[in-house]
């Protein structure tokens, strides 16, 4: 029988997690088949170790790369081999905490034809602390129309919440993606679907989001993580450089990702580091976009006022926040 769903699991010395995220897949309750695709990408833990325990398993394909290729080489390489209608994203370190997760992608898209990916809401947990948070706002509202615009702005999407219909990406589209290096798997698969399906948000939980202060989003080292959240920029510049984008959502999200980085450059404790970045703001955008925060702007600017105010903006939050 085809499976109707694949899911696709990539891995990089995640033996700490890794059976975990499997297992979670295996209990999945819906009335249709399913099949589980993994690609270790040249784990130096005991992660093949582990995997070993599922090669026997007959819905469970396990694929090894011979040198470490990166997330998105990984992805493509389980989406290539899929059979499934719908492919559904599990990152190793995650795990669906609900046996309904897929039951509950099926039912939307099979009342809703129109539907081309689907992703929801999720619990995060903070590794080492054990604080959990809820992802999405009760609030949030993906909205019905430009999808693309919207997410340009504010990505919304957690890989291990969402699934596609695999008939609309192409091989192609993935070997462009890869050969202009995406940092991540998920965030230009997702703008791409943008731009020819509908999305649909879900807010039950049935994930669980592993807070990771080493992950590749959550670096301690500030400068990878600065490093990475532009390169994660980059992804939008090449959907903006191929279709039509207003100029005023172009000007606005540059300001956020200058903004981001002025902020995450807080961490640094290097205060030639924070003007420096501060620089590549104005004041006139602060107002427009966030004057609550045009304090950040002043205090960047000068060392006494950053060690008045750094308490405040460093405050610890909920995780998430």
């Amino acid at each position: 029988m085809q499976p109707i769903f694949s899911i696709c699991i990539t891995t990089y010395n995640m033996a700490s997690y890794i059976e975990r995220a499997i297992k979670s897949a295996q209990q999945q309750e819906i009335e249709a088949d399913i099949e589980i695709l993994i690609c270790d990408d040249h784990s130096t833990d005991n992660t093949s170790e582990i995997l070993d325990k599922f090669k026997t398993i007959s819905n469970i394909t396990i694929l090894y790369n011979n040198t470490n290729q990166g997330v998105l080489k990984s992805l493509s390489r389980l989406i290539s081999i899929a059979k499934g209608k719908y492919v559904a994203l599990l990152d190793a370190d995650d795990y669906w905490c609900s046996t309904n997760h897929l039951k509950i992608h099926h039912d939307i898209y099979k009342s809703q034809n129109e539907i081309g990916f689907i992703f929801g809401n999720y619990q995060f947990l903070e590794e080492g602390s054990g604080r959990t948070n809820t992802g999405m706002k009760e609030n949030f509202l993906f909205p019905a129309k430009n999808q693309f615009e919207f997410s340009l702005l504010n990505y919304p999407i957690l890989t291990s919440t969402s699934s596609f219909r695999k008939e609309l990406i192409t091989e192609k589209e993935l070997n462009d993606y890869i050969l202009n290096n995406f940092p991540t798997s998920d965030y230009g698969i997702y703008l791409g679907l943008m731009l020819k399906s509908t999305g649909f948000y879900s807010s039950e939980i049935t994930t669980v989001y592993n807070f990771r202060i080493n992950s590749q989003s959550r670096k301690a080292d500030i400068y990878a993580r600065i490093s990475h959240m532009i390169n994660r920029h980059k992804i939008g510049d090449y959907f903006i450089d191929r279709h039509h984008v207003d100029k005023k959502i172009v000007q606005k999200r540059d300001f956020l990702l200058n903004q981001k980085v002025l902020l995450a450059s807080w961490l640094s404790f290097n205060h030639s580091f924070i003007k420096k970045n501060a620089a590549k703001l104005k004041l006139t955008q602060f107002l427009k976009y966030n004057p609550k925060a045009s304090y950040i702007y002043f205090a960047s600017k000068s060392k006494f006022l950053y060690k008045i105010c750094r308490p405040w903006v460093l405050r610890k939050r909920p995780p998430g926040q």
